[in-house]
């Protein structure tokens, strides 16, 4: 972490992590078990004082935004969740044209937090929705983080390396530490199960994965420049301007010939062509045309009232 900064008397810290900020979110208000799941979700910058040694590009830096979401939900609620995570996460990395994953399921440590029996069950609900998905995992044995057991996902990039990218981390110790509690249905307190999860991670890293993939040559939708328009003159053959600017290569029996020089047109003139676009689309432009591809807007959970 960095140091905190005394700016005007009071003491600012760079914030390295989303998670206590969105335990704040939940209690804000109190919570009835009719409100799970309860997700919370951002896209939240973090910094963290990593060794200079260690920086290296977009893979590791100390400035970095993570798609950052974390749910509350009852024990028996674990595992259609996480289930959830899986199919966000499959559809997301397909989009970008990532199929193999390497997956690995970390289990409880020697020193844990939490019961027993809630270890068994929320790892045995990370067993459950890995099946359900039918993805081939390896166990990490106690390889699981002290407040919970995890699941983690790499990537395969085209050159075969791997890079982990989404994790999905279930957490025993936050909810006690923060003391977060909901009424249960015999009207008695109990405290929910948190959910850590990142579908794509550091988006830096990500965005490094995704060029060192692609070599640069992204696919169309995912390209800054989608497309190239030259202006050029009407289809004809030109005999004139090779002999006037003298051009010639040599052939098969070692002798000067001139070549044909061909003009073409493919749109002809640039202006009128966006003219009939504009006229035949009337402003409502497919999607790989369109200056706006996309809005996205801040929202909630989808819900159907």
């Amino acid at each position: 972490m960095y140091d905190q900064m005394k700016i005007e008397e009071e003491l600012y810290q760079l914030r390295p992590m989303n998670c206590p900020y969105h335990i704040l979110i939940y209690k804000r208000k109190p919570h009835s078990y009719h409100d799970f799941p309860i997700r919370v979700a951002e896209l939240g910058t973090v910094y963290r004082y990593e060794l200079s040694g260690s920086l290296h590009r977009l893979f590791r830096v100390r400035g970095f935004t993570y798609d950052d979401a974390h749910i509350f939900c009852l024990e028996d609620q674990i595992k259609d969740e996480i289930k959830g995570v899986l199919d966000l996460t499959e559809q997301l990395l397909l989009q970008f044209g990532f199929d193999k994953y390497e997956v690995n399921l970390s289990t409880k440590p020697e020193k844990a937090v939490g019961d027993d029996d809630i270890w068994v069950k929320a790892t045995g609900a990370l067993k459950d929705a890995l099946s359900d998905k039918g993805w081939a995992y390896e166990i990490d044995e106690g390889g699981g983080a002290f407040y919970g057991p995890k699941i983690d996902l790499k990537i395969e990039d085209a050159l075969g390396r791997k890079w982990q990218c989404s994790t999905i981390q279930v957490d025993l110790n936050l909810p006690q530490r923060f003391d977060i509690t909901y009424i249960d249905s015999n009207s008695e307190k109990k405290r929910p199960i948190m959910i850590h999860r990142a579908v794509l991670g550091s988006i830096e890293r990500f965005f490094g994965v995704l060029i060192e993939n692609y070599a640069g040559d992204f696919p169309l939708w995912l390209s800054p420049i989608q497309a190239r328009i030259l202006p050029v003159t009407d289809t004809q053959v030109d005999l004139n301007l090779p002999q006037r600017f003298d051009i010639t290569y040599i052939d098969s029996n070692s002798e000067k010939k001139r070549p044909i020089m061909i003009h073409r047109a493919v749109l002809g003139s640039i202006e009128r062509f966006f003219g009939v676009l504009i006229e035949n689309y009337a402003g409502d432009f497919p999607l790989w045309l369109s200056p706006i591809q996309a809005r996205i807007l801040p929202v909630t959970d989808t819900q159907v009232k």
